[in-house]
């Protein structure tokens, strides 16, 4: 069986660029991560609460 790790980061954004930073997020993630070796996949989750600033 072959080790699983999970990774998961919490990013504070201004509630003003969040658009901004999804999208760019999103953008950089499709460009980057196809070409990682054994990468099962990536998520970008939204805040949890309307009006807060932590993305995951």
């Amino acid at each position: 069986m072959q080790a699983m790790y999970t990774v998961m980061n919490r990013i504070s954004v201004p509630l003003a660029d969040g658009p901004a930073f999804e999208e760019r997020f999103a953008a950089s993630m499709r460009e980057t991560l196809p070409g990682v070796v054994g990468l099962v996949g990536a998520r970008l989750l939204r805040p949890a609460q309307e009006g807060a600033r932590m993305w995951r």
